[in-house]
């Protein structure tokens, strides 16, 4: 799952090139060439620490930074799962946080599942929604009061 994040945020800041060809594109003049490259070793250096927690690895470009990563972690559904999973069980709602983040947030961990071929049911979708929410046991505490306000929205307010 990595690989896609990565792979997306190198098109989206255009410095995918740089992983695709050893030197980057043949028409980029040598400041260019520079720049990119070193933006790209840059962005592959934070995601190589925050996505798969391995020390840098010493390459001398960004093409062979993620020739590397890919060899050694490359797509594996199961490792990829783990992830998800790691996710599902670290994502928490708590006082004063974003109701419609946390929602997002639940969304888009179900989208992951569903692309995984692991698709959540409707009632996995709510067990987790709800389960996450610290304090939704306690008597009187204002999450309790915010599920009880959700669970009497007409259907057609509710997102879940």
């Amino acid at each position: 799952m990595w690989n896609c994040k990565v792979e997306l945020d190198l098109k989206g800041h255009h410095l995918y090139q740089c992983v695709q060809y050893v030197n980057g594109k043949e028409e980029w003049d040598e400041e260019t060439r520079t720049s990119k490259m070193a933006l790209a070793e840059s962005y592959l250096d934070d995601a190589i620490s925050k996505s798969i927690e391995v020390s840098q690895l010493n390459s001398p470009s960004p093409f062979h930074t993620y020739y590397e990563l890919a060899k050694q972690y490359g797509p594996n559904k199961v490792f990829d799962n783990i992830e998800l999973w790691k996710k599902i069980k670290n994502i928490k709602f708590r006082m004063g946080y974003s109701q419609q983040r946390y929602v997002n947030d639940i969304k888009s961990i179900c989208m992951e599942a569903e692309l995984a071929s692991m698709p959540f049911s409707d009632s996995m979708k709510r067990t987790i929604f709800l389960a996450q929410m610290e304090g939704i046991e306690e008597t009187g505490h204002p999450l309790q009061v915010f599920y009880g306000n959700m669970a009497t929205q007409p259907k057609k307010n509710k997102t879940f």
